[in-house]
């Protein structure tokens, strides 16, 4: 703007799309638009300042599937050569278990007639190695922070990663984006 580098945030849920254009990237920008606690499901990627919103106690932090797939990608070998060659088993190793656990959870949550009351055994199981991969140690900072999510959260995300517009309605879910605009 006027040959200053600023950045477009959009905030929005079912029915409400909110943009704000800020000078900051950061918590700052959260703070002016976060002016209370944040009560439902804030879903973001996974920039840091998302950490600064504070939730009420009932409210939950979920991450974008997109962005965790991508998350993932940057783990592999492949995509980061530059990386220890040492660790390469095991980041491919750690890669495998979040996917299969990111497809079975989607292909549950697909199934005709979901709901977690029906498939309570199989969201068990899931949740079993969700917390498996959590517990598990890791050498690679990017598969320790990666495996660090609390199970709870990774339940949530494994079950819901398809979630139909009627299930966004009842938890007030609320997506936040940024991206860069003005001068490069």
């Amino acid at each position: 703007m006027n040959g200053e580098t600023h950045w477009p945030w959009c905030f929005c849920n079912h029915a409400n799309c909110y943009y704000m254009i800020d000078e900051s990237r950061g918590s700052e920008a959260l703070k002016k638009f976060f002016t209370e606690s944040f009560k439902g499901v804030l879903m973001s990627d996974f920039w840091g300042p998302y950490r600064s919103v504070l939730l009420e106690e009932s409210g939950e932090r979920r991450c974008c599937l997109v962005h965790l797939l991508r998350e993932l990608d940057h783990v592999d070998a492949d995509q980061l050569p530059h990386k220890p060659p040492d660790r390469a088993r095991e980041r491919c190793a750690f890669v495998k278990t979040p996917r299969r656990l990111l497809r079975d959870g989607i292909r549950l949550r697909e199934r005709k007639g979901f709901t977690p009351e029906r498939f309570r055994s199989r969201i068990a199981l899931i949740d079993t190695r969700l917390i498996a991969l959590a517990e598990n140690e890791y050498e690679d900072p990017d598969a320790k922070r990666l495996a660090s999510v609390p199970a709870r959260r990774a339940h949530a995300t494994a079950t819901n990663c398809s979630p139909s517009s009627t299930d966004r309605r009842r938890r007030g879910t609320t997506t936040s984006r940024s991206a860069r605009s003005g001068p490069r």
